[in-house]
């Protein structure tokens, strides 16, 4: 059963990141309870006994107590971001400052692990070819999203200072519509000096 987040299909998650994520939060419980009731009326045999759902959502835990059912909180992201959450509590009790690392020791990128979800791009013969510590890196992360005249701005930027750099852009980072927004020429101009990755 597929269960409404509270936005229309054809609604611009990505490029309404905001407006999403408060109807995930705020609005998706209430259809999310609707489906658990019409599937506990159904009168499945055997019955409903437990909720299994994402640890990234508070309110089912609520409905399973409501329903008086066992409640599962399914981890669905990496292991590595569990124990950096399970663990952050260490950090303020031996007076660690909040909102810095992980750090991880250097051999740790000697290990075939892959520590995200998202692709990830190869970019070390390029950077061979490159001076040393000449090469700027540019990320606005998996969240953030900016308009397209801003992008373009950026874009002529890093152009125009003549300065290597890898440019790590998201195709949604605009628009889910729009994913391919820098300038037509833009890969043409940084040819050799700039290399842009997803």
């Amino acid at each position: 059963m597929t269960v409404s987040d509270g936005l229309p299909v054809n609604f611009d998650r990505s490029l309404n990141h905001d407006q999403f994520m408060a109807s995930l939060l705020h609005v998706f419980s209430a259809h999310v309870e609707e489906a658990l009731v019409k599937i506990m009326e159904s009168k499945l045999d055997p019955p409903v006994t437990c909720l299994i759902a994402d640890s990234f959502f508070v309110f089912p835990g609520k409905l399973a107590k409501k329903y008086g059912l066992l409640y599962i909180s399914f981890w669905t992201e990496p292991a590595l971001v569990f124990t950096l959450y399970y663990h952050l509590h260490l950090m303020k009790l031996h007076g660690h400052f909040g909102c810095i690392g992980p750090i991880f020791p250097p051999e740790f990128t000697k290990r075939g692990v892959t520590t995200s979800m998202w692709f990830e791009s190869d970019c070390t013969h390029w950077l061979d070819l490159q001076q040393h510590a000449t090469v700027s890196y540019v990320s606005f992360g998996s969240y953030a999203h900016i308009t397209k005249n801003d992008l373009v701005e950026i874009a002529y930027g890093l152009s125009l200072s003549k300065v290597s750099f890898i440019w790590v852009l998201r195709p949604d980072i605009v628009s889910s519509d729009d994913p391919k927004p820098l300038p037509k020429d833009f890969e043409g101009e940084i040819c050799g000096r700039g290399l842009v990755v997803s």
